[in-house]
């Protein structure tokens, strides 16, 4: 036995096999020696243990449970002993650090914020100052306790303009003079403690103020500092005033500041420990991305684990490009490994989830803050990107900390029910694709979302609009196929109305019987190019009769193909030219819509793309000698780029407008359909008609922004999603509804709010501190990821084999590169359909898509890894495992 931990696992091991009735307690003391002491324990114990552990063991003991040694051992102010096993604990005992293990919180009423970092030099006081500054100009007091004492850096900040805080006396010298006074506080005044700063240039006109307590009075000299710093007992002792308690106690009690922010003291100290474990209420932890600093981090965190304590993780400073990002993917990868062990259990976060604990608050790194030394350069680095910056992102956290949202309505039965019962009516029914959605004017009206920028879609020279699937094409194909809610979408566009009224927009596929079916399209796969572009042509001829004569007959498709082959290309022209000639003469416009071409047309080889390549090359043509007949076709953007070939196709981007949603936006569909069930509570519709258009034509048009949207979703869902430290629901539903590339698609969004309402109404939760309950949420993803899985089958048919039976050779992600790939190819020989794939295209096919993505934070010589975001990992019976298994801590094993 020649080391600590040798001894240490030789204690552990003969104990745990020895001791099998009562309670022994292995405690190690800070001489770094062992004794056991024995609670009921076979007479034979003492014996046993003896003989096996003689020469390493200091003392063998049985105790009362009532005596002295037991009590100590479980003293509540601190940790509780850890559980070997149900009858052996283990104790560490040391003289310094004691305050890592404090249980005994200090009660405030006012929130105590600690800022704390492993190493010097990160930006932690001057992040401190900023944000506490960010506070002050919301009309908020703020104090500022410097209490790294061994560094003392908070008062220089401001020493250049605010000369006078020199003068001062700072929390060392309250706590000497607390200590020499007997702790009788009446004796001390508070106000010579402390510097006020008021300035409107810093802290804003709302009222705030910043009080600084320094360190120390900066006037004094080093020995005097050294004498009273050497005085300052940081260990906090049971049944025993403490300096420290008393100065929150007076700066609450005379002060009554809103905030209490705390820099402390760098790295592994009881002075550390002391203000994360006792006194914050929130704590800001700052680290680096480098080897040093993660190993602070895998050494504190163990610790704020036990204690439960809530904090944030910043990244600080990152570094400029081109370092940024190999510092940003060295924290991700070790942070969110520690917090797998830690805290993830078998349901891990995606590793890029920014609304996971372990994805930490990022500083850039800023030539300001290097040398901060006067209030110009604090306000320019406060008001920096207009003030929406990291400080005022931490100054939101720590006010919304404080924050109660208070409902303007209790939350009644009959008010909880109607309102779920309107938002469980806004998602699509039967199917969640929007073709089956918009059958007439009034669905129209009630769950089209307008947009200005669709102006495009009266564009003639924009003749292709591409989108994904769920994007939204659909929605636009059915107002065109509406002319009187077309026209009063183009007014609210301010497009001509003079020109709108002489326009008709005829389909010119759908899914009807009076179009090409699956059947028709898969006969014509094999047709030259000459036989499909006429193909189009004299459907297109066909569409225009038939919106001018509805008595059209039953088309024989297999005569139609027939024409199509043998017809000359020049006499089909000619007839187009003459429709273009009417429509000249008669001062009118025709627009023909294309849909359902991904439905209709399965992908098989290149077949698909050379027929729809003909489509687009048809309307090029004829876009080029007239303006009167035009085009929209609406096709998926991924189809587009892969299989539509043309020369210089490159030419086409002028005639190209894309379908994209932001996420707000997306929030505003799901508004406007609530708000016309007409279910709202008052305060709802307060907060959407605020920022929202009326049209009587168009229904509302709520046009909230993104703080409107956070308001709403506190005042549905509280202020957090469950347990996680950063995730307010705006965050969490953004990233939950998104694939790979951060893309949402509406019916993803609508459905997810639909079947929360649907789990409680059959729940019958209709009271509650908010309507929606964010664990109603988290069970509806199970459906919203089911449904956008059937979505994509439909969508890649030819990948329908993976998402169905992916999850019978491996379930858990992310996933290391070669076993994602042994899984695909047993899949692919058990799939007939998917043999056409090489695994390559079909990993290329799924990243493309947004379904499989490869970490960007793999360690160097470490196998690639891949995972797949919830939207789709929970309908494909797939599993979220966070790497590196749950060590023996804690109690997991």
């Amino acid at each position: 036995m020649n080391s600590f931990d040798d001894i240490k696992k030789k204690v552990e091991l003969e104990t745990c096999e020895i001791v099998k009735q009562g309670s022994a307690y292995i405690v190690c003391d800070i001489h770094a020696r062992f004794s056991i002491y024995l609670l009921n324990p076979d007479p034979t114990y003492p014996i046993i243990l003896k003989d096996r552990l003689n020469e390493i063991i200091e003392r063998i003991v049985e105790i009362d449970k009532d005596g002295f040694i037991y009590n100590d051992i479980n003293h509540p102010n601190y940790l509780p002993p850890f559980k070997l096993n149900d009858c052996v604990w283990y104790v560490d005992r040391h003289v310094g650090l004691q305050n890592w293990d404090l249980m005994n919180k200090y009660s405030s009423e006012i929130p105590i914020i600690a800022f704390y970092s492993f190493k010097g030099g990160l930006g932690r006081t001057t992040s401190l100052v900023l944000t506490a500054i960010q506070l002050a100009r919301q009309g908020k007091k703020v104090a500022l306790l410097d209490f790294d004492l061994e560094a003392p850096g908070l008062a220089t900040l401001f020493s250049n303009d605010f000369p006078d805080i020199e003068q001062f006396k700072g929390v060392t010298d309250f706590i000497v003079d607390i200590m020499a006074t007997k702790f009788e506080s009446d004796k001390l005044e508070i106000g010579n403690y402390y510097y006020n700063i008021n300035r409107q240039e810093i802290v804003g006109n709302l009222g705030g103020e910043l009080m600084i307590f320094p360190a120390a009075l900066m006037s004094e000299n080093e020995n005097s500092y050294l004498s009273k710093f050497s005085k300052v007992n940081a260990t906090f002792q049971n049944n025993q005033a403490s300096p420290i308690d008393i100065l929150l106690e007076s700066i609450e009690k005379d002060l009554k500041p809103d905030f209490i922010l705390i820099d402390t003291r760098t790295g592994l100290n009881d002075l550390g420990g002391l203000f994360l474990t006792r006194y914050a209420s929130k704590s800001f932890l700052f680290f680096y991305g480098n080897r040093q600093n993660m190993f602070g981090l895998e050494s504190i965190l163990p610790k704020i684990k036990q204690q439960n304590l809530k904090f944030y993780l910043v990244n600080s400073p990152v570094p400029a490009s081109p370092l940024a990002e190999d510092e940003r993917n060295y924290f991700l990868q070790h942070s969110y490994n520690l917090f797998s062990d830690l805290y993830y259990e078998d349901d891990s976060p995606y590793i890029n989830d920014e609304t996971a604990p372990h994805y930490p608050i990022e500083v850039p790194y800023n030539n300001l803050a290097v040398l901060l030394n006067n209030s110009e350069k604090l306000k320019s680095l406060v008001e920096e990107n207009s003030g929406n910056n990291v400080y005022k992102t931490m100054s939101s956290l720590i006010y919304e900390e404080k924050q109660e949202i208070v409902p303007q309505e209790e939350i009644t039965a009959e008010i909880g029910k109607e309102l779920l019962e309107g938002l469980a009516s806004i998602s699509p029914e039967g199917s969640s694709a929007a073709e089956y959605e918009f059958h007439t004017s009034e669905d129209l009206l009630n769950k089209f979302y307008p947009r200005k920028d669709y102006k495009f879609i009266f564009d003639r020279n924009k003749y292709l609009i591409l989108g994904e699937k769920g994007a939204g094409k659909t929605a636009l194909y059915a107002v065109l196929s509406n002319k009187e809610f077309a026209i009063d979408l183009a007014a609210y566009c301010e497009i001509n109305d003079g020109e709108m009224q002489s326009s008709t927009w005829i389909k010119g596929l759908d899914r009807t019987s009076d179009y090409p079916s699956e059947s028709v399209f898969e006969s014509i796969m094999g047709e030259d190019h000459k036989t499909l572009r006429n193909f189009w042509k004299l459907l297109l001829l066909k569409s225009i009769k038939k919106s001018k004569d509805n008595n059209v007959y039953q088309e024989d498709w297999k005569e139609f193909i027939k024409n199509a082959r043998t017809f000359d290309p020049l006499d089909i022209d000619d007839e187009i030219k003459k429709i273009c000639s009417d429509l000249e003469i008669e001062k009118t416009y025709i627009t023909v819509i294309y849909d359902y071409l991904d439905v209709l047309i399965r992908e098989e080889s290149d077949s698909r793309g050379r027929i729809l390549s003909a489509l687009v090359e048809v309307w090029r043509s004829i876009q080029t000698y007239q303006s009167r007949l035009s085009t929209k076709i609406f096709m998926r953007n991924d189809i587009f780029e892969r299989e539509v070939n043309l020369t210089d196709k490159v030419k086409l981007n002028n005639h190209i407008s894309t379908i994209s949603w932001d996420y707000d936006q997306l929030l505003n569909i799901v508004w406007k359909r609530v708000w016309q069930t007409n279910k709202l509570p008052l305060w709802m519709k307060d907060m959407i008609s605020d920022r929202s258009e009326s049209i009587n034509s168009l229904g509302i048009i709520p046009e909230l922004a993104e703080q409107d949207n956070r308001k709403l979703l506190e005042r549905l869902l509280g202020q957090y999603m469950g347990g996680n430290n950063k995730a307010f629901p705006y965050n969490w539903i953004l990233y939950h509804v998104s694939d790979t590339k951060k893309q949402i698609q509406p019916r993803s969004l609508l459905n997810l709010f639909g079947e929360t309402a649907n789990v409680q109404i059959q729940n019958k939760q209709f009271t509650g501190d908010y309507p929606l309950r964010p664990a109603s949420m988290e069970m509806a993803m199970s459906k919203v990821s089911t449904h956008r899985v059937q979505d994509i089958k439909e969508e890649y048919p030819i990948l329908k084999g993976i998402f169905d039976n992916l999850s019978n050779y491996h379930q858990q992600f992310p996933i290391e590169e070669s076993t994602l790939e042994n899984a695909l190819s047993k899949l692919v020989d058990a799939t007939p359909e998917l043999k056409i794939l090489p695994i390559p295209e079909i990993k290329k096919r799924l990243e493309d898509i947004g379904v499989l993505y490869e970490y960007k934070f793999t360690p160097k010589n470490k196998e690639k890894r891949y995972h797949i975001p919830d939207l789709y990992l929970i309908g494909m019976g797939l599993k979220r495992k966070g790497p590196g298994a749950h060590k023996a801590l804690f109690g997991k094993k």
